[in-house]
């Protein structure tokens, strides 16, 4: 119902299931708005536009992150939407409660070995997501001659090095002319910024912001509008 009110020209989810588009509700919605739809493991991409081809390949390691790349046409002018899921951190609703404990009350004895648990499964995380932002950065350079939208959730915050290296090839919608904070997730203590859309250098953002009157998700939508600069 929120992406049916929303009508934008282009939607990329993260964390979908497999039978979303097929689900009647989601169909009715689909279908009543007129988007094509891509989705790979997890990724979906809506668009009112013609796709071009197939999906394009983005490979890299790790079992939990998934890029979906795709084609679209809008009159006459061809962009490459980039919809991510990067490496989670894999903490656990007990291990999330644990760290909003530590917070609390940092003099507890557990706080040693916590902290210990919880630098062993971020660093492993963070390794992670720096191969696949090496690779997602690599594809991004094979096709820096194209307008690109690329977003989605980083599981990274802008002071990570996936975020600053995206960041040198594009710019952030969020960055440019953000409302508010910006927070897009929201669960167990955890207030971050790990949501984002970033363009290339022939879009406009005119207004981006972070959607937290829906609690459909642990994350909030973020919104943004484009427009192509004149030649």
């Amino acid at each position: 119902q929120f992406l049916k009110e929303e009508d934008a020209d282009i939607i990329c989810l993260q964390e979908m299931t497999y039978n979303f588009p097929t689900r009647r509700d989601c169909k009715t919605m689909i279908d009543s708005l007129h988007y094509r739809v891509v989705q790979n493991q997890g990724e979906c991409i809506l668009a009112r536009f013609d796709l071009v081809g197939d999906t394009l390949p983005v490979h890299y390691p790790g079992k939990a992150g998934h890029t979906l790349a795709c084609q679209i046409e809008n009159n006459g002018d061809t962009i490459l939407v980039i919809n991510n899921h990067l490496e989670s951190n894999k903490l656990t609703p007990e291990e999330k409660s644990e760290y909003k404990d530590m917070i609390k009350d940092p003099k507890k004895e557990k706080i040693k070995s916590g902290s210990r648990m919880m630098i062993n499964r971020l660093t492993s995380a963070a390794k992670l997501r720096g191969e696949q932002t090496d690779s997602l950065c690599a594809f991004v350079d094979r096709h820096k001659e194209q307008s690109i939208i690329l977003c989605g959730d980083l599981n990274d915050t802008p002071i990570s090095y996936t975020y600053q290296r995206i960041l040198k090839r594009l710019s952030n919608t969020f960055r440019d002319n953000g409302i508010g904070v910006g927070i897009s997730y929201n669960e167990k203590a955890f207030f971050v910024r790990i949501d984002n859309v970033f363009v290339s250098e022939d879009w406009n953002s005119h207004k981006t912001y972070v959607e937290n009157d829906i609690k459909a998700s642990d994350h909030y939508p973020i919104i943004t509008y484009l427009s192509k600069k004149e030649k």
